[in-house]
Formats: structure tokens, sequence, C-alpha cells
């Protein structure tokens, strides 16, 4: 497998590196790329992760139908998925925002997640620091093979009981009421505290002093999962 990397170059550097058209695995790298549609011309490409993706758009990506994992850090134009519908070998596809010790680091906004139900070979998605305005987690319910969801506690806790419920056998850290943390501590019993699944319960308890209010919200877990 032909591999190329692109660290800061410019864009006539990524230009000419395009010509190779064997190249099947490609990063790039916090390039000054303002015109990325040669990558469409990489019809063999089947890894590409891209590190500041600011002047891309997936359009630029629509070609590319033998990819098998697309991982794209800082992509803060992108609000419609439509054009993933045509990478349908993908089986890992990764979206995120910029690392949280970058201070410059915003949440990703994506109009829905409609267009991801057609992947449906994904094995592995990460959606991290991102929101979603129309129909939640949803849509991710097509999605049969999904073994992992990688993302953070930026969506309700209804959408993550009711996926719980339609994929079971995905991985995903919020697909409980609540998950430990290993980085603040109960001051009265020096218990490591939880933090609670959905945004709009966005706190940390203390299992120990705190049992009776997490017995609750598992049971609220439960019921909002069952819920019509």
């Amino acid at each position: 497998m032909k591999k190329a990397e692109l660290i800061k170059q410019t864009q006539s550097e990524f230009d000419e590196m395009l010509l190779d058209k064997s190249i099947e695995t490609l990063k790039i790298w916090n390039c000054k790329i303002k015109d990325y549609s040669k990558l469409n011309t990489l019809t063999n490409l089947r890894e590409l992760e891209i590190f500041s993706f600011e002047t891309g758009t997936l359009n630029n990506l629509k070609e590319l139908k033998n990819l098998e994992k697309l991982r794209i850090i800082h992509l803060p134009q992108i609000h419609s998925l439509e054009e993933l519908t045509n990478l349908e070998n993908l089986t890992e596809l990764s979206l995120e925002s910029l690392p949280s010790w970058d201070s410059s680091g915003k949440t990703l906004i994506f109009d829905n997640l409609n267009f991801l139900s057609s992947l449906t070979n994904l094995k592995k998605l990460v959606l991290m620091k991102a929101r979603v305005l129309n129909h939640g987690l949803s849509p991710l319910e097509k999605l049969n093979n999904l073994e992992v969801f990688e993302t953070d506690n930026t969506f309700s806790v209804r959408d993550f009981a009711k996926l719980s419920l339609k994929l079971p056998k995905v991985e995903c850290a919020y697909f409980k009421a609540y998950r430990s943390v290993n980085y603040s501590k109960c001051k009265k019993c020096d218990s490591y505290k939880v933090k609670l699944t959905g945004i709009e319960n966005n706190k940390m308890l203390c299992p120990i002093c705190n049992i009776d209010k997490l017995k609750k919200y598992e049971i609220e877990f439960e019921n909002l999962k069952n819920e019509s």
C-alpha cells in the first residue's frame, strides 16, 4: 500500500504530490491549502487523514469511492454531511474539532446526521466536540455493523438511551446512565466521582454519597430506552 504524508506544505507541493494516482494512504497535516479539489483524482485512496480542513469541503472527497478510513480534524465550515453518502465503503469515520489543548477549538455544528445512515459498512464512528441541530442521534440506528461509537457528552440523555437500545452491541461510554471519571474525587469520602450521561445532566456525583440519586438516574435512563 503506497503511503504519502504532507506536513506544513504549500498548495503547489500538494498539487504536485497528487499527481501520483497510486497513493492509497494519505496524511495532510497543517498545510497551506486553499483548493482541495484534486483529492477527487486519487481514486485508489483507501485511507485519508486531514488535520485542519478549514478551506475544504466534503465535495472535494465525493469521488473517493474506495475510501475505507476517513479522519478529519477541524472542519469548521462544514455543516452538511450529504456528500459522505458517496463513500459507501467507509468502515471508519472520524470528524473532530481541534484537540482540547488548542484554545481555539470550537464545537462542530452539523445540520443533522441523516446522511450517515447510508454508510452501512461503518464499524467505527467518532464525533468529537460535535453537536447536531436536528434529529439527534436517531439516524445512526440504521448502522447495524457499527461496533464502536466515540463521542462527547454533547447529546441528550434520550439520544444516548434510544441508540443504546437500537445498537446494544456497540461500545460507547454514554450508553449507560453515568460513567466513572478519574480526575475528580468526593471531598467527603475520597471516592472518584461519576459523570451523568446527557448534555442536560452534565454534572458529577459521588457514587457513595449520592447513591440514591444515581439509582434514580439509572431508572430514568432505562425508561427513556423504552419510550415510544
